[in-house]
């Protein structure tokens, strides 16, 4: 997260937990995710910081509507008055504790309201991203990482283990946030061909996956040559042309959307990820 004197610093972290092996050479486990807060490279920047970015759920509801139902994108505005917090303003502003983890509140359905906002307000749980939660009747909060299966806030240089995990965690921990692991994976093992060692096999019991409309694979292109922990590693970095602007790179015009005078291109750096984040 940018600021003008510095930046809050993470370090991730994935853990296999629940591993299984299994006769035909592959194993099975589930990832636990770990952010571990660095304050040295963060330096004076804390988790108290207040942070301002743009209202990511109004915008997006809004997108919703006008390309799924333009004809109610004015019925929608007496409602986003009276369910939205500061629904003039298309700015969210938090500390980076909240707009990170504990979230900010972004809807509350506790008020008097119209028949025609109730009845929205009895849709939204189960339309929601996981980024928008609801923490407790009528309220609903915004946050980028509150559903990663753990969160952790501690010296940088305790590394997760399984000791630490048994031992040290009531002394350290200054807070915490626990979710559900999430994804089984079935990956080769390499053992009956090496070629093979990690590639999945099986994700939750399917070895196919749906692929949504606008999906991209990811190109990679070499780097550089270097050192790891002593072991010769040649480095590889994503594409440039990957998130191009369609106009530059005319292979990214298939994700457009739209057609006719409907087409829409998006900007260098811009996705839309509408399909995999859910219906808002």
């Amino acid at each position: 997260m940018q600021h003008s004197r510095n930046t809050l610093d993470y370090r991730e972290y994935r853990e296999r937990v629940d591993i299984q092996k299994h006769e035909d050479g592959t194993i099975s486990f589930q990832l636990r995710t770990t952010f571990l807060f660095n304050q040295e490279k963060s330096g004076d920047v804390s988790l108290d910081e207040v942070v301002t970015l743009v209202h990511f759920v109004i915008l997006a509801s809004a997108t919703k509507v006008k390309k799924q139902y333009p004809f109610a994108l004015k019925m929608m505005n007496p409602m986003v008055a009276e369910i939205f917090n500061a629904p003039d303003y298309i700015f969210l502003t938090g500390t980076a504790r909240e707009i990170l983890f504990d979230g900010v509140t972004v809807v509350n359905c506790t008020e008097p309201l119209s028949p025609t906002a109730e009845m929205l307000c009895d849709q939204l749980a189960g339309i929601m991203p996981e980024t928008v939660r609801n923490t407790e009747p009528g309220i609903f909060k915004f946050s980028f990482y509150h559903h990663v299966s753990f969160i952790l806030f501690a010296p940088y240089s305790i590394k997760p283990s399984c000791t630490f995990w048994l031992h040290d965690m009531i002394n350290i921990l200054i807070f915490q946030r626990n979710g559900t692991v999430k994804g089984r994976y079935r990956v080769d093992r390499g053992i009956s061909d090496p070629r093979n060692l990690g590639r999945i096999v099986e994700y939750e019991g399917r070895k196919n996956v749906t692929a949504w409309s606008q999906e991209q694979s990811l190109s990679l292109e070499f780097k550089n040559e270097g050192i790891y922990k002593d072991v010769a590693v040649r480095k590889y970095g994503n594409s440039p042309q990957t998130f191009e602007d369609p106009d530059v790179d005319e292979s990214n015009k298939c994700f457009c959307t739209g057609k006719g005078r409907k087409r829409q291109c998006l900007k260098r750096g811009v996705l839309d990820l509408t399909d995999c984040q859910g219906e808002i």
